[in-house]
Parts: structure tokens; sequence; C-alpha cells
């Protein structure tokens, strides 16, 4: 049965468009029970808004901004929106290129000469991902470093990316979400326009009429009033915010001026200097259209919709917006809590709106069962071709998924082939076999489209894991790793001062918690190319 269904009005045009509509008191407050869901009484929370044709069809603002003084979360309210702020990057890039100071086709290197990389990178694949530079957040990680305790500026990024001799792949191989991309473009706009990216962008503001957004390049220069920002483990704490690298994220903004973009979106009447590349930064990069990337924002769908999103998340801070262009339709949701989820709660909001709450665009579970499979023939580690590592355990009372950093999580058996959690049945595991003979797993959930992994099968005959003790250092991050092997296929691993578990897959592949080791043994050197999430083939030498 539908409960409050959205009713979209139909114009009858040239071609279908959605009307401007209102909400029921009812359907707002079935809206309102989606928004304060993971708001306790007395903790920090959200602000919620709608914008449909050019109008704000709805807001709502729960919880704290500060705590210590009771002060409630509001229209005037600022929150770090983290990585939406690349949406604005991107716009301060077009105004450039309008203004021929600037081409899209233009190289890196004219602008950073200092930088190590041989091969030509282009803005229009710092735009899109697809430059190969690692990311510095990723780099400081494996450091050591604690970015957010810090205090780094835009150059002490580039100082380190400077260090860097290599990329993680061929400029315009591949995409790779990488921060770095974003922060050299806020670099590049200030040596364009011979001004700080701070000025520049305040100016870009002002025309839009986004009084409480900017960029913040000191942090002892926030302006208020800010919603703080809440982690809790057993109770609400705060921290203070000491951040100032700015393009890739680090925009402080309120609701309403997130709103009013929106609608200077969907009506650039609005903005009439601007209409033409506001245009274009909702569009793909004429050249790249088979990339889900470009000007700060990603294409996808969503429940059969063309979407354009973007989440962003930093330390507690977090934001998202999602835009269905085809019905001048866009939700967002800001929050300054550690414990809310604000995509599942504009997912919620626009299945509601979008009346598509029983559909889903991929399958969440086994069309049909598959040949029976027996614990031992399941049990053992299996690979995504992105590098995610899933280990089942076969124990005493049953099947076990074993995943690093998380408890482990019993399965029931459910069909010949099929698995599911004891706690979650959305999430289920089917094992079958390929042509070659591989064993494979397809996990299910209701969250997310189904992905496979292959077991690993290794032949350990002959395999001395002593040949790996050792000392390796990689000179671009000063950072240094110690080898040692405790039995079997497991090691004890030291990167710099942290200590770590290591489990070889093959004699030549070793997973250290969200790092891939692949070795190598040269004629004149021996060691291993370290990968992770947004930094891939590190070399690091056995000293």
């Amino acid at each position: 049965m539908k409960i409050f269904a959205l009713p979209f009005l139909l114009c009858f045009t040239s071609s279908f468009s959605f009307c401007q509509t209102t909400l029921s008191n009812a359907q707002k407050a079935y809206l309102t029970v989606i928004c304060t869901r993971d708001v306790p009484a007395g903790a920090p929370g959200v602000a919620c808004g709608i914008v449909q044709n050019g109008e704000i069809l709805y807001t709502h603002f729960t919880g704290f901004a500060d705590l210590d003084d009771s002060v409630k979360i509001s229209a005037e309210s600022r929150f770090n929106i983290a990585s939406n702020a690349k949406q604005f990057t991107a716009l301060a890039v077009l105004r450039l290129i309008e203004k021929e100071k600037l081409s899209i086709n233009d190289e890196l290197g004219q602008f950073f000469p200092e930088l190590q990389y041989t091969s030509a990178i282009t803005i229009q694949q710092l735009l899109t991902h697809t430059s190969g530079i690692r990311d510095v957040y990723d780099l400081w990680g494996l450091q050591g470093i604690t970015w957010w305790k810090e205090t780094f500026s835009n150059q002490d990024a580039i100082n380190l990316l400077c260090k860097q001799a290599d990329l993680n792949f061929s400029p315009g191989a591949q995409y790779l979400y990488s921060n770095s991309n974003y922060l050299l473009l806020a670099e590049i706009v200030s040596k364009v326009s011979g001004q700080s990216f701070q000025d520049y962008t305040n100016q870009m503001f002002r025309e839009l009429g986004l009084a409480d957004t900017a960029f913040e390049s000191d942090h002892q220069k926030v302006k208020g009033p800010i919603a703080r920002p809440y982690f809790n483990f057993n109770t609400w704490t705060t921290y203070d915010w000491i951040w100032d690298i700015v393009g890739d994220g680090n925009l402080f903004s309120t609701l309403s001026d997130q709103l009013r973009w929106e609608q200077i979106i969907q009506d650039k009447r609005r903005s009439p200097d601007w209409r033409m590349i506001i245009e274009q930064s909702q569009q793909k990069i004429p050249g790249s259209e088979g990339l889900d990337y470009a000007y700060g924002l990603e294409f996808g769908q969503f429940k059969g919709e063309s979407i354009l999103f973007h989440h962003g998340s930093t330390g507690a801070w977090k934001a998202t917006f999602m835009r269905f262009p085809e019905r001048q339709l866009t939700i967002m949701t800001l929050s300054n809590s550690g414990k809310t989820d604000v995509v599942s709660q504009n997912e919620a909001i626009a299945a509601y709106l979008l009346d598509k709450t029983n559909t889903t665009d991929f399958l969440t579970a086994p069309e049909q069962a598959g040949s029976d499979l027996s614990l031992p023939a399941v049990s053992g580690t299996y690979e995504h071709s992105g590098g995610s590592i899933f280990k089942f355990a076969e124990k005493e009372d049953g099947l076990y998924l074993v995943r690093e950093g998380r408890s482990d999580v019993l399965l029931e058996r459910t069909g010949p082939n099929l698995w599911q959690q004891v706690y979650d049945p959305a999430f289920k595991q089917e094992f079958t076999k390929d042509r070659q003979g591989n064993t494979l797993v397809t996990v299910y959930h209701s969250s997310h489209a189904p992905y496979s992994l292959r077991k690993i099968e290794t032949d350990w005959t002959n395999f001395n894991g002593n040949t790996l003790n050792g000392e390796y250092f990689n000179p671009e991050t000063g950072v240094k790793v110690l080898i040692e092997h405790q039995g079997d296929q497991t090691f004890s691993i030291k990167i710099g001062e942290r200590n770590r578990n290591g489990e070889l897959l093959t004699p030549q592949r070793m997973v250290v918690g969200g790092y891939r080791l692949q070795f190598f043994k040269e004629e004149d050197q021996t060691g291993f190319y370290l990968s992770g999430d947004r930094i891939q083939k590190i070399i690091f030498q056995k000293k």
C-alpha cells in the first residue's frame, strides 16, 4: 500500500516536464520522520531541504549545532560540506576558461614545473580524476599522519606531491578519485587569476548571492555560527578544526545557501551572468562521455532515474545532494554528527518522492539455486578485482565471514549454495563455479548492486616465508616497513611506527590492513609495490 505518495503533476508541452507542486502536511510529516531518524534527543543533527522547479518545497532542521551552548541547528548554521565543494572549484575553473585565461587542455607542468611527473597531465584530467596523481591524504596516512589533527596548507600538499616520482597510472588511462586533483586546481585558479583562491571564489560567491559560503584557508578566521562536528564514542565529543587546505573541500556553507545554489541551477535566470558556465558545469566534458565524473559531480542512476550527485565527509561533518535534472528536483542534507547516514537518508527521501520505495536497480538475491557446495569447498580467501578481500572460515558452529577491521559474521545456509548473514538476512552470499572451475562468491544486499569475488587457490609447496623478512624503504614518503615471518602465511608488519598483521594471498602478494603488497625480485633490487585505496604501486626497496 502506498503511503503519502507525492503527486507530481505533468505539464503537457512539447515534451513532458514536472510542474511546481506543494507538499501536504502529511507528506512533510513523513519526510520529517526520515530526517530525524538518526538524531536522538540532545544530539547533533541535520539540515535537510528539497528544491523543485526553482522553488524550495521543504526544509527541516533538527539537533544541536553546539552542545555546550545548547544552540540548535538553523538556517544560519554553517557546515563544512567537504567534497561537495569540488563543484565550486570546477566552477571557478570554468569561469577562467570562459574569460579565455585558461584552457581545459592546458598542462599541469606549465603551472607547476617543480612536479617530477614525466607524463603530461591536463586540466581536463584533473577535473575528471583521470590524472593518476596520488591522493595526498592517503600519502599522509601511509606516513602515519592523522591529517585532521594537523594544520596543513595547499603548499604543504604540493610539497608532498613534489616528492612523488611516479603516478598511480598513466594520465587518462583510468579513473581514480584523488583529492590532490582539486587542490591543484585551486592553486591553478590562484596563479591564473592573480588572487588567492579564497579571494577569487569569495567574489564568485558574492555574485551568486551565496553570502554565507566560503572556502576557509585559515582555520583561525572561520566565521560562525558553526555547526560543530561531533563523534560519539559512548558520549558526544567535539574537536577543534585546524585544517587549512582548500579546493578539494573545506568549504563552509549553510543549507540556505546550498538551496539557493540549487535554485540557480534549476532556474538560470536567477544569475544570468553565470548562465552559460552553470549549464556547462552540469554536463559531462566533451570527449569524456564514458566517464561518470566531471566538474565536481558524479553521474549515475537511482531507481531508473538519471541523477547528478556528490557525497562529502570530513571528520564528523557530512553532506550530500541528489539532483534529478529531468524532474528539476534536488534533495540536500548536511550534518555535524558522526552517527548520521546522510546518504541513505537522501536515498530514502528520493525513493519516497519518486514513489519508488519498493523498487531497486539491481538483484538482491540469486534468480535460481545452483549446485550444492560443501563447507570445505566454499571456505577460503576470495579477492575482488578492485582489491577487497573476503575470507570464509569454517568454525564449530558454522561458516563465518571474516574481514579486516570488522567482527566475524556468522552465516546461515538457506540453499544448496546460498548463505546469508544471521542478523542481516538481506546480506546474502552465493557460491558458484565458473567455466574454468574457479570458485566465485557473489554478494547481494538491498543497498548495493551484486558483486563477485574469486577464490584464491595457491600452491605453497617449498615456500619459505623467511625470504620476505627485512627492512624496506620508500624515499618518496620517507616510510620504512619492517617485515617478520610469524608462521605459515602470517607476518608481523611495522609501517613507520604502526604495527600491523600481514597475510600472504600468494607467495608474491600480501594484504596488510587496507594495503596490498606485490613483491618483486629483479637483478639489481628486491622489494614490493604498495597499493591502497587512492595510492598505487609505491615502490619499497629492500635495504
